[in-house]
């Protein structure tokens, strides 16, 4: 996802490319408008004709126009005709360029455009036939045009009613510049395109006037990161890299009037990575409004840089509160992230609890059973405060046994029993509050008792009348109506509602779904004044009579309004209920509008007090109400992924088209070398890709080019709720010798719906296979269900100039084009993608291999990747993740670290490593060696294989390892056999296992994760599994590690890297791998 950003440009309004529409509107928009892009692809020499085409014109105003607008009236001019037409604009840019969006306006207002066209639409091209085919000459009559039936690429459409929105590929607004309705339109990822067009869809029977101007046509130019907040405790790095177009060249950064100095204040790299000192953001406080400048042939632009000092960041915990209940004790803990801060104290209510009633261990505070049992039912705020930074504060409620009741809980219920039971003979009041209570009765039914606004309570406090349910839906009540019980169906009285002594009445109305509902949200609120006088939800996560009830505390304070809201797992219905209060003498209007599908009750009671161990002493009672539930559904999205109609443009299908029928086949002769498909969406919200584009329902797609013998084409419709369908049609185009031959041809049937792509980026469905391609250099091929996201996949080449700065320093010899490929989301591969390069035969020498690497951009190095195969002049290799990624030749004695015992640990390249003294300590204990060319490569990444031979020469176990049982792996013929004894040792130890699918996979690299695992295997610790392991992202460690992960952290085994991360995902490099194992070593030697 593309960041919002804004830019102001200069010089800019001078240039408009203005064609005919018919258009104007009221809104009171913005009068001025913050541009996207710094510079413009727009050309600054434009002729009609030449480099721009426009569709139409009349007699006395042209279709070009620089410096204003142009309008055109009605009269006898017909280019807008009254039954509707389009009107389009197209430029030819001069070289296929990148492009991020488009600025332009209309010569109108925006009350006229919303009225005289519904939408436009930006279209793209690099097929120079497509722009010769565009007439040169404007005509004078309207026209009908849609740019995908003539083969160009849609990249977005917009309507032009709404202010801002966001459509498919591309997020846009509308605001009024100089009184022209003016769009900006940025793509959520960059097209590149050399022709561009605009064509406007205009309303039939409508009259007036409309002109459009191009302002800008805008190259990427961006922040990767806009804003920044810098910690002096934390001294933390602070970056933001800057993406740049081939015609704008970075200037200098400004803070107001200072101009920040390069290499003093900041430093920038080869990659256009901007680095801030921390001397400069030292002496800086507070918010600082930076400002990136840059400069072009258009022009000087800026991008803003939001930065942030402060002293100290702020600690938290993890969780921020709990539930304890006495009868049935839990552990109550939680995890402090200190962020460079010092704890210091846990209090509550301003007094500062005894060290005593809890135990910190690392970062982890545990509070003690024993104060637990102590503290009263409710809510219970600690306040933990540190020695910088603000206090946190966690949330603990106390609650007695559940309710034993087995209750139908298909709807949410309040209630919160009385402290001492039903017999209880007192009961304190708070003034200022009214205080609801609910609790099950003997009979397993529901009642109410209210309180006073002040005082104390004397002897026996009961409900005499209870509360029963009313349907007015069905037109009676649910359950039964005793004597003492009224139902409010209309606007009554309160007085009516009371008996002898009664003193007040509620209402609650409930709405839930036929089918069981679970309450999945809830927002409250919390009032620190009052912790203990609460209104509690009840409620049963797991569905219908089931155990576990919990409860939540809601503060209700008194002549006040409160609102909360009930998620329920229909996933569109919510429930609001505003309380107020009601006193004796006023009315009650109850809404009772709801679905007619769904069920809607109210409850009515009154409360009676009696005296059974002497008088009651009570005051006026006051009672909450709540008065009104208004049920809204979100709109409902469809799951309708059907076509209602398929053709194509040649040939014809078989069998016919039927919208549950998902393949189909065709046959064409060979003089159709292309074919279109028009498929029409059953649902107008659904969205279709015909061969991986984007295609309109109704529509031509892009021409489809043959191959001879069997074409897939796919075509997926995505739903309006994102489901998905595909249909395939599978067209066999006959070979030259086939023409004229009798008979028919009968195409074979393909299953193989695998999305192709040739021009380096391909998007597919979630779960979906595909590959895609640069020509033949560089192909990736995904395998279903590789990742469980829609996934955009793109192949970029890298720069002749970033390439020499890459590989500047590098040993081995470049043997490839550097490739980088990016993707849309940033977890990795759930299984293996396979790359597959070409390179240059001719740069690998005799003793020497072809072999793939990839860039690690945090450490600046190439990592070799294993398990190359290589076939001619193809190499490919399986990756879970992406970078840049290029071919190698490499030494061919430097494949493999000697195997010959101990070495003299005296290398080439570990001088000054950080890790040097650890690594000659594991070559002189035979637990690695290095390289016959004297080399260590302490960088390179370790295989699963490599690891476990240096963690079992390092553990030394005794046996013969010749006579473990064989190994039963099913690609154990793929371990090396200078692995297979340390591995089998390592299996028959529990050091290690296979993966689900009962593979071992030697050759893949080991995760972090993986050696945390296999150290305390080796160990032989007793780990909890999914304990918090304190890293920053914990989330992301495996629940099977990450017990391991905690204990090695807690023992400083591993660190975490930037931000205190684990990284549980990231390879592990030679001097990582060693530096653990001695580590471990030593702690089981103690």
């Amino acid at each position: 996802m593309k960041m919002k950003r804004y830019r102001h440009v200069k010089s800019i309004y001078g240039l408009l490319l203005v064609i005919a529409l018919v258009c104007s509107m009221v809104p009171a928009l913005p009068s001025s408008v913050a541009y996207a892009a710094a510079t413009n692809l727009l050309p600054t020499s434009l002729t009609l004709g030449g480099n721009i085409k426009v569709s139409s014109q009349n007699s006395t105003r042209t279709g070009l126009h620089i410096g204003d607008a142009i309008t055109w009236t009605q009269g006898s001019n017909t280019v807008y005709s009254p039954t509707g037409s389009n009107l389009w604009a197209a430029i030819d840019l001069g070289s296929a360029s990148k492009i991020e969006g488009l600025i332009f306006n209309t010569s109108t207002d925006d009350v006229n455009a919303k009225i005289r066209s519904s939408q436009y639409e930006v279209s793209y091209s690099n097929d120079a036939s497509l722009w010769s085919s565009l007439s040169s000459t404007p005509s004078n009559s309207a026209i009908t045009f849609s740019p995908t039936a003539a083969g160009w690429t849609s990249a977005a459409i917009v309507p032009t009613a709404a202010e801002s929105g966001t459509v498919f590929n591309a997020t846009y607004s509308w605001s009024l510049v100089d009184g022209k309705y003016t769009s900006n339109l940025t793509f959520s990822e960059p097209i590149t395109a050399r022709y561009l067009l605009v064509n406007y869809t205009l309303k039939p029977s409508v009259t007036g006037q409309l002109g459009i101007g191009l302002l800008q046509i805008l190259p990427p130019v961006t922040l990767s990161s806009s804003s920044g907040t810098f910690y002096k405790t934390l001294q933390n790095p602070l970056s933001t890299q800057i993406s740049l177009d081939a015609n704008t060249s970075f200037t200098d950064i400004t803070n107001g009037l200072y101009t920040l100095v390069q290499g003093t204040d900041y430093t920038i790299d080869a990659d256009n990575v901007v680095t801030f000192s921390t001397t400069y953001l030292n002496g800086l406080s507070g918010n600082q409004q930076l400002s990136f400048h840059f400069s072009s042939s258009q022009g000087a632009s800026s991008l803003p840089y939001a930065l942030t000092v402060v002293e100290a960041a702020d600690s938290s915990l993890s969780p921020q509160g709990a539930i304890y209940i006495g009868t049935s004790p839990s552990v109550i803990s939680t995890t402090m992230n200190l962020n460079s801060n010092r704890f210091e104290s846990i209090s509550e209510g301003g007094a500062t609890l005894s060290a005593s009633n809890y135990t910190v261990s690392g970062t982890t505070v545990t509070f003690n059973p024993t104060f637990l049992n102590t503290l009263s039912r409710g809510a219970h705020a600690f306040t933990f405060t540190f020695n910088q930074g603000n206090p946190q504060t966690f949330m603990l409620t106390v609650s007695g046994n559940p309710p034993a009741a087995n209750i139908d809980y298909r709807y949410w219920t309040l209630q919160e029993p009385l402290p001492g039971g039903a017999g209880q003979t007192s009961q304190a009041l708070q003034a200022g509050y009214a205080d609801p209570y609910f609790y099950i009765g003997a009979d397993g039914s529901q009642v109410f008792m209210d309180t006073a606004v002040g005082g104390t309570t004397s002897g026996s406090a009961h409900p005499r009348s209870e509360l029963r349910e009313y349907d007015p839906v069905a037109g009676e009540n649910a359950l039964w109506l005793p004597t003492g019980a009224n139902v409010m169906t209309n606007t009554v009285a309160v007085t009516k509602l009371g008996t002898l002594n009664g003193v007040g009445w509620t209402t609650i109305g409930q709405v839930f779904d036929n089918d069981t509902t679970t309450l999945l949200e809830l927002e409250y609120g919390y009032d620190p004044a009052r912790p203990n006088g609460n209104i509690r939800i009840l409620y049963e996560p797991s569905g219908i009579n089931s155990i576990g009830y919990q409860y939540l505390p809601i503060q209700i304070p008194l002549n006040q309004y409160f609102t909360y809201r009930l998620a329920l797992n229909d996933g569109v219905l919510s429930v609001y209920l505003n309380g107020e209060l009601i006193f004796n003498g006023q009315t009650a209007s109850p809404n009772q509008v709801v679905p007619p599908t769904h069920r809607y009750y109210f409850k009515a009671g009154n409360y009676d007090q009696t005296a059974t161990n002497g008088p009651v002493n009570y005051i006026p009672y006051t009672v909450v109400q709540f008065k009104a539930i208004d049920v809204y559904h979100g709109p409902t999205a469809s799951d309708n992924a059907d076509l209602s109609s398929l053709a194509l443009s040649s040939g014809t299908l078989s069998p016919a088209f039927a919208a549950d029928i998902g393949s189909y086949t065709s046959s064409v002769p060979y003089a159709v070398s292309s074919v279109t498909a028009t498929p029409s969406a059953d649902d107008s919200h659904a969205m279709i890709t015909v061969n991986g584009k984007l295609a309109a329902s109704g529509q031509a797609s892009n021409a489809i080019n043959l191959n001879v013998g069997s074409n897939v084409i796919p075509i997926v419709v995505t739903a309006e709720n994102g489901d998905t369908k595909t249909y395939s049609v599978t067209v066999t185009r006959a070979s030259d010798s086939d023409e004229g031959s009798s008979g028919g041809y009968t195409p074979p049937s393909s299953s193989d719906t695998k999305v192709t792509s040739t021009d380096g980026k391909l998007t597919l469905t979630a779960g979906k296979a595909g590959e895609v391609s640069l020509g033949r250099e560089m192909i990736v091929t995904i395998p279903a269900d590789a990742s469980g996201k829609e996934l955009t996949v793109t192949i970029e080449k890298v720069s002749d100039t970033l390439q020499q700065q890459l590989v500047a320093g590098q040993k081995e010899v470049l043997a490839s084009s550097i490739y980088e490929l990016l993707k849309n989301i940033s977890e990795n591969f759930g299984k293996p993608v396979t790359l597959s390069f070409t390179f240059d035969p001719s740069i690998v020498k005799a003793d020497q291999k072809a072999s793939v690497f990839y860039y690690d951009e945090t450490k600046k190095v190439w990592v070799e990747v294993p398990g190359g195969k290589v076939s001619g002049n193809r190499i490919s290799v399986e990756v879970n993740h992406f970078t840049k990624f290029a071919v190698f030749a490499v030494d061919q004695t430097a494949e493999k670290p000697t195997t010959d015992g101990k070495q003299e640990a005296s290398f080439s390249d570990i001088a000054g490593h950080w890790a040097e003294a650890s690594l000659k300590q594991a070559v002189s204990s035979g637990i690695v060696s290095g390289y016959p060319d004297g080399t260590f490569k302490p960088n390179h990444t370790v295989t699963r294989a490599e690891f476990a031979v240096m963690l079992m020469h390092g553990l030394k176990p005794q046996g013969d390892g010749d006579a473990l049982a064989e190994l039963t792996f099913k690609d154990s013929a793929n371990i090396p056999s200078w692995a297979q004894k340390a591995i089998a040792q390592a299996v028959q130890a529990q050091i290690i296992s296979g993966y689900e699918d009962s593979s071992f996979r030697p050759d893949v690299e080991i995760t972090r994760a993986e050696m945390a695992v296999m150290i305390a295997n080796a160990l032989k610790l007793k780990v909890e599994l999914n304990v918090a392991t304190g890293f920053a992202d914990d989330q992301d460690v495996p629940a099977w590690a990450k017990g391991a992960v905690a204990w090695l952290a807690e023992q400083k085994l591993v660190e975490g890297h930037d931000a205190n991360e684990f990284a549980p995902t990231a390879s592990t490099t030679r001097a990582e791998a060693v530096t653990v194992i001695l580590n471990a070593l030593a702690m089981k030697s103690k």
